[in-house]
């Protein structure tokens, strides 16, 4: 469930790396003190709250957090899942967009997630603010579940723009972009959570 702690933001400064618009925590609790949830918060990411915030994405597929690879702060560097270690590298700070869309930016790096042109490719960190860095934060349901949808897409197709994790791949560390329809990875309209779980975050 996500929660709001009462009507209050938990405000924090911006870091030396300047990520603009530090937001409160997205934090996972049912009732808990504002410093209960600060010290949960630094503890385990399995608290998140959404609002304006320093956040965690969880597959809701295969458990896994999304992150920059090996905490790199390289443009271009890889971003995919791997299993919760507590490095900065797996928190991200949204930022709300005028549109309504979102920039996540790698709270270790400071750079945003981009979705690259062509879907092959996948996402990267990126220093860009173009349509493929902006994401639609889709909530699906009260258990914690969300799409992460791209505003740009990928393929020259704007309908190939849902954030998954490729369970089945070889190499299970990369997310791409699949369509929202897609009976593998990503039918997001179907609550029940079976192959479509790849594609929804909490």
């Amino acid at each position: 469930m996500r929660l709001t702690i009462g009507s209050a933001r938990l405000s924090i400064a911006p870091d030396r790396k300047g990520v603009p618009g530090r937001r409160s925590a997205r934090l996972r609790a049912v009732a808990l003190t504002v410093a209960g949830v600060l010290a949960l918060f630094v503890a385990s990411p399995t608290i998140p709250a959404h609002a304006d915030s320093k956040v965690t994405w969880q597959n809701i597929g295969t458990g896994r957090y999304l992150e920059v690879y090996q905490s790199s702060t390289a443009i271009g560097a890889i971003v995919g899942t791997y299993a919760w270690n507590g490095t900065d590298t797996q928190y991200w700070w949204d930022t709300k967009l005028s549109n309504g869309y979102w920039w996540e930016s790698n709270w270790n790096s400071g750079w945003r997630m981009r979705a690259s042109s062509i879907c092959s490719v996948g996402v990267t960190q990126s220093q860009a603010t173009d349509y493929n860095t902006q994401w639609h934060e889709l909530f699906l349901n009260s258990d914690d579940r969300w799409a992460l949808i791209n505003h740009a897409g990928c393929d020259s197709n704007p309908y190939t723009d849902v954030l998954a994790q490729k369970r089945n791949a070889d190499y299970i560390y990369n997310v791409y972009l699949y369509p929202s329809g897609d009976q593998v990875y990503c039918t997001i309209g179907d609550p029940v959570i079976g192959a479509d779980a790849d594609c929804r975050w909490n």
